[in-house]
């Protein structure tokens, strides 16, 4: 914490001193536009006096100059601000545990993934928002993408090698002053369809630009320029005359490529503020350096010979931006009556995209990793006692003193779970109990290890398998099925993967929309099933008879449970994990106490 209060109180007198800079532009344009005013004024009413006419074009300069500087410092005003926001959001969240307001994820929710729902990890309050830090578009997907994805042992300490790289001190205000730029990005997926869809278009990929027309345009974009100085210089009418010969012709060549001109640029919309946004970013990883080999392994997909991605997307930029002026009429004539400059641009874009066109989504892609990689590290450094779990190949799953994540640390219990001896445990207790709890915390510290991130633990060693769950079901209207119905196709998913892969499977209270008794013998045959399979894992359930499985399968399968109790008048939960079956009932006592039954003498 202390950090981010020494970031915020640097950035807030960062902010201090742009603001009085700004000031003292607007006072210097202010006055500089004035004196060019005056002077102008003073030149047209005394032609002969050529000292007006250099004051005002000083002046003038003076203005331009200005303009740059006020552009650039505010920029840099927002990016302070924006490092502001994050330290003041990351300092709120620590004492308050009330998340900021990043985007929830929920246009990534997929009822169809096998655990992605049913742990949900996106959505208000989720897992998803609990870590995303991310503003792009790439970003969030990128996110998104590795909650759902199971990744080897490789590939998931080459993640973790990036995200302690990531949440060293020395990194933290280099990740806080990419995340400010980030923050200014504003793209959508529209936007970046569009982007793909012209990055990737064959159309008119291999039509070259008629050379006669190309060399022509050359004088064509020199010349009127050159004529109207020698007009003025030597009074010539013949001059002239050819000066508006080639405006004309300009213009006319303007004519032949509008619908080309016009096409490119509905392309884009605007495109080019997202890209300079990008830009920025690329320069900021490629002028990092790292020691991790998976970020170096990213930053190597910036380099494209002698030129960088920065620099060639930073060119894509500024053609996208001067196309887009096309649609200023008045601005388009005058332009591209001297220099033909919408003519030029077009030539420019189809010739950058014929070189790197396939590179684009690809660069924007290593963006978004390091969005990726940048939340968990930012949820890594705010949850310093959450421990990295060693990876093995050896099938054991171990947590000591594991918690769900969401919890706050004062109202967290934590349990230490091992699947070393059996690979499948029964659990048992009465509802409130804890038992759907402790399988989310399994479940979604399963999903962050995959990610190479710490997870709620003092100690954990996970082998990377497949992660399946059935917890929550819902009627499906649109498909005409029944939550039974729903349940039991999920049962079958589960039932098909376990017999090509070992996988690891959490199942919370299954086939409850059927009787006691089929219910008993459905759960039983289902995990005999996949125990035949070498499958891992928990069952939740009611059903003790469920629990007698142990002693069919005394090296697989083993019982635990959360037991209750009544103290003084109440019910108590300790949600700690015991050996055996549970042996507590709470239905009774509740229904007496809220009085939906008349008390048993």
């Amino acid at each position: 914490m202390n950090f981010y209060e020494t970031f915020l109180e640097e950035n807030k007198q960062l902010s201090t001193e742009i603001k009085k800079k700004i000031q003292a532009i607007f006072w210097g344009r202010l006055i500089s536009s004035g004196i060019a005013f005056f002077s102008i004024y003073n030149f047209i009413e005394s032609p002969d006096d050529v000292a007006w006419l250099i004051t005002s074009l000083f002046t003038i300069v003076i203005f331009g100059v200005l303009i740059y500087f006020n552009n650039k410092f505010k920029w840099k005003a927002r990016v302070i601000n924006n490092k502001i926001k994050i330290n003041e959001e990351e300092l709120h969240y620590l004492t308050t545990n009330e998340l900021p307001m990043y985007d929830d994820g929920s246009s990534y929710e997929d009822h169809s993934h096998p655990y992605a729902y049913d742990l949900d990890i996106f959505g208000r309050h989720s897992i998803y928002q609990f870590i995303n830090r991310a503003s792009s578009y790439f970003g969030k997907k990128n996110l998104a993408k590795a909650f759902l994805t199971n990744n080897d042992k490789e590939r998931i300490e080459s993640l973790q090698e990036s995200i302690k790289t990531l949440s060293k001190k020395e990194n933290t205000k280099w990740r806080q002053d990419f995340a400010a730029v980030a923050m200014e990005i504003n793209d959508t997926e529209e936007k970046i369809s569009q982007l793909k869809a012209w990055c990737l278009s064959k159309e008119n990929l291999d039509e070259k630009p008629n050379q006669f027309f190309k060399q022509i345009s050359i004088i064509s974009s020199i010349a009127p320029l050159a004529l109207l100085i020698a007009y003025y210089v030597f009074s010539i009418d013949r001059l002239l005359d050819l000066f508006y010969l080639f405006f004309f012709f300009n213009l006319g060549y303007l004519g032949r490529n509008l619908k080309k001109i016009r096409l490119q640029s509905d392309y884009f919309n605007q495109a080019y503020k997202v890209l300079k946004r990008y830009a920025l970013l690329l320069q900021k990883i490629e002028s990092k350096s790292f020691k991790s080999h998976y970020l170096v392994q990213q930053q190597a997909k910036l380099k494209e010979g002698k030129s960088s991605a920065f620099e060639e997307l930073s060119i894509l930029a500024k053609n996208i931006q001067t196309l887009d002026s096309f649609h200023n009429i008045i601005g388009a004539i005058i332009f591209n009556g001297f220099f033909l400059t919408h003519i030029k641009t077009l030539y420019s874009l189809h010739a950058w995209r014929i070189k790197h066109g396939e590179n684009v989504i690809k660069w924007l892609e290593v963006v978004g990793e390091f969005e990726m990689l940048h939340s968990i590290a930012t949820y890594a450094v705010n949850h310093p006692n959450y421990q990295f779990p060693s990876i093995n190949q050896e099938h054991e799953i171990l947590f000591e003193n594991m918690g769900h994540p969401l919890l706050p640390s004062h109202n967290r219990v934590s349990n230490t779970i091992s699947f070393e001896q059996h690979a499948f445990v029964i659990l048992t207790g009465s509802n409130m109990s804890g038992k759907s709890t402790f399988l989310r915390s399994i479940g979604i510290n399963l999903v962050l290890s995959h990610m190479g991130a710490p997870i709620c633990c003092t100690k954990a060693s996970v082998h990377p398998m497949r992660l399946l769950v059935s917890m929550r079901h819902s009627d499906s209207l649109a498909d005409g099925d029944s939550y039974f119905l729903a349940e039991v196709k999920k049962l079958k998913t589960i039932s098909d993967v376990v017999k090509s892969e070992r996988c690891f499977v959490l199942l919370d209270e299954i086939l409850r929309g059927t009787n006691s008794d089929d219910k008993v013998a459905g759960s039983i045959a289902v995990i005999k099933n996949i125990l035949s399979h070498r499958t891992m894992g928990i069952i939740a359930t009611h059903d003790l008879k469920v629990c007698e499985l142990e002693k069919d399968y005394p090296s697989e399968m083993t019982n635990f449970c959360f037991e209750s109790k009544i103290e003084k008048g109440d019910l108590y939960f300790d949600y700690q994990l015991k050996k055996g079956i549970c042996s507590s009932k709470s239905a009774s006592f509740l229904l007496e106490k809220y009085e939906v039954v008349p008390k048993i003498n």
